[in-house]
């Protein structure tokens, strides 16, 4: 299974909630102020007068290496609310919170882990290389489907003709699976810039894992 891509995926998909909960956060904090209230310690729930967003909450810590989480949580919930302008126009968009509808929609799987489009486009070196296996995969497959072609030819010829030589049909043979054999690697390379991990792929990986255990 692609670990990294499930991983990306799976963070994408945190952001309607966690989005849409910095949303809500923000929309009480903003209404508290209008009333003069004052702000919610972070050991209480989210009432109007929040300041701001708690992200522990949203999570469930369990392991001691949980703790970089928390604190860079706790970054987050005072760096963000300082970037400017950052609620205005949600804010003026109407009333949205954690349990309405989400403040953000996640991304289709294949836009997330689309690499031509998040990598490969705006990357030189591997635009480079994703046009080069590309080539050599066209120019490969062509040559293995004339090759083919010819060998075929031949063998109606000479079967006609009286027979066909051997060498030639080893060697003609031996050309085409050859080139054949680097469109099919030019292929699987050149696939590796483009890759999409699909839920398909997924469903077909976790098959395979025998002691898979659902989350509780």
């Amino acid at each position: 299974m692609s670990t990294v891509a499930t991983d990306t995926f799976l963070l994408a998909t945190q952001q309607e909630v966690t989005l849409t909960a910095e949303l809500a956060a923000a929309r009480a904090a903003a209404e508290a102020e209008a009333a003069g209230h004052g702000g919610g310690a972070e050991g209480t729930p989210l009432p109007a007068g929040t300041q701001g967003l708690i992200r522990r909450r949203l999570f469930c810590h369990r392991s001691p290496t949980d703790n970089l989480l928390v604190a860079m949580g706790r970054w987050m919930d005072n760096a963000i609310p300082l970037v400017p302008n950052r609620y205005q126009a949600a804010l003026a968009a109407g009333p949205a919170g954690i349990e309405g509808p989400p403040a953000v929609r996640s991304a289709p799987r294949e836009v997330v882990l689309d690499r031509y489009t998040s990598h490969t486009a705006i990357c030189p070196d591997s635009m480079r290389a994703y046009r080069a296996f590309s080539a050599a995969r066209a120019a490969f497959g062509a040559a293995a489907a004339l090759g083919a072609a010819v060998l075929a030819a031949y063998t109606g010829c000479a079967a006609a003709g009286g027979g066909a030589d051997a060498g030639t049909l080893i060697r003609g043979g031996a050309a085409v699976i050859g080139s054949g054999a680097v469109a099919l690697v030019a292929h699987a390379l050149a696939q590796q810039f483009v890759y999409i991990y699909t839920q398909e792929k997924q469903t077909k990986d976790l098959k395979r894992i025998t002691n898979f255990v659902p989350d509780q």
